[in-house]
């Protein structure tokens, strides 16, 4: 009998919201959104909670700059200067190798002329 009211004199409720529905309107004025793109805000009009909450984490503020950190590649290294204008300027920068590093071996010359490809 768990149908029946309860002692309190109300049904009981499943504890699952009911699933979230537009009304007709709202389902016309969504087509037109789709049609003619979106309002300033970028989130549909009548939005759903799923809709909400994608909008809402796709649109969190910025990680600090002591997040941004990044390593540079081998053979380079990371630049920041500040402009006049406060904005802060990241570059790579090439480093010249060391002097005690070997040359690499030259290639071995041939004895072999080499054909004149200067003149046609």
């Amino acid at each position: 009998m768990a149908d029946e009211p309860s002692d309190t004199g109300q049904a009981e409720r499943s504890p699952e919201p009911a699933p979230f529905k537009h009304t007709p309107w709202q389902n016309f004025i969504r087509d037109l959104f789709m049609m003619f793109g979106p309002a300033q805000t970028g989130l549909p009009p009548y939005a759903t909670p799923e809709e909400r909450e994608a909008w809402r984490l796709a649109n969190l503020p910025e990680p600090s700059r002591a997040e941004h950190k990044s390593t540079a590649p081998p053979g380079y290294r990371i630049v920041e200067y500040t402009d006049s204008q406060g904005y802060v300027h990241r570059s790579l920068v090439p480093v010249a190798p060391s002097p005690a590093a070997p040359k690499p071996p030259e290639r071995a010359q041939s004895d072999e002329p080499r054909p004149d490809t200067t003149r046609d």
